[in-house]
């Protein structure tokens, strides 16, 4: 709800969550000029990305912002694969809270476990816009997403096959 109202009332909401989400003021605008910078450069290739080819860097600015590091998951793989497979990447991470099968029939405890999952992965979503994940964060976040669809997937079996 903190994330949809920031995107409602902020002028630039990106900039909003990186400046509160980071412990130094400094970070944070070091990283809103990363952010900047690269939104450039992903103008130049907004569908298929740069690969893990060259990315042409034209100035010093380019150089000391985007040329060593990139602090955000987002944006690298919008550089490196394009616009259309992040939008599919936040669809496929969320696609998980959405069934057609209502959960009001789970027990109590099924429902804290399933918005546990869901906050993990909201939590882990959001840190993506000021980090980059390595490893076995991947392994974690996926891990989330995998068994919060399989409360989904749980619940339609059990509701098409009845008990008895």
């Amino acid at each position: 709800m903190a994330l949809a109202l920031c995107f409602l009332i902020s002028n630039h909401p990106i900039q909003t969550i990186i400046r509160h989400l980071t412990f130094d003021p400094q970070t944070g605008y070091f990283r809103i000029k990363q952010w900047e910078l690269l939104f450039e450069k992903i103008a130049g290739s907004p569908i298929v990305g740069y690969s893990f080819g060259h990315m042409p860097i034209r100035s010093w600015q380019e150089w000391v912002y985007i040329g060593h590091s990139i602090d955000a998951v987002y944006l690298v793989e919008m550089l490196r694969y394009g616009i259309p497979l992040v939008v599919f990447l936040v669809l496929s991470i969320y696609a998980s809270f959405f069934s057609t099968v209502s959960n009001s029939s789970t027990d109590d405890h099924m429902a804290r476990i399933r918005l546990g999952f869901s906050c993990a992965i909201v939590i882990v979503s959001i840190i993506g816009l000021t980090v980059h994940f390595w490893n076995s964060i991947w392994i974690f976040f996926s891990l989330c997403i995998g068994i919060r669809a399989s409360f989904v997937e749980f619940e339609a079996r059990r509701r098409s096959r009845p008990l008895g």
